[in-house]
């Protein structure tokens, strides 16, 4: 179910990343292991383990980068097979972690 380094994904993240609502000191934690969504059916998104959880939140904060932006929706189209909308309000997800790991090459 994951071909995605999960593990890689969540160091970059707690270098790189802060999750709203999510105290920056505890996901930074060695010890704190984040829930990393990596599919979504659905109101079902799915976890790395394949977990299953109810999506309460789908579709926050959706309306900011606007609608039909060209790189946004290359982007969306080789996500959609997967999960079309993942959270990041406290969770890990497979397409988060690849813009991370961009960021850290750019930052290298």
């Amino acid at each position: 179910m994951n071909e995605w380094n999960t593990e890689q994904g969540i160091s970059v993240a707690k270098r790189f990343a802060w999750h709203p609502f999510t105290d920056m000191c505890e996901c930074r934690a060695p010890e704190y292991e984040p829930v990393v969504l990596i599919e979504k059916h659905g109101a079902v998104p799915r976890d790395r383990s394949g977990r299953a959880y109810m999506d309460g939140n789908s579709s926050i904060w959706r309306n900011i980068h606007g609608h039909n932006h060209p790189p946004i929706n290359v982007t969306v189209r080789a996500q959609l097979d997967r999960a079309a909308h993942a959270s990041f309000l406290d969770f890990r997800n497979c397409f988060v972690i690849a813009a991370e790991k961009d960021a850290e090459e750019i930052t290298a």
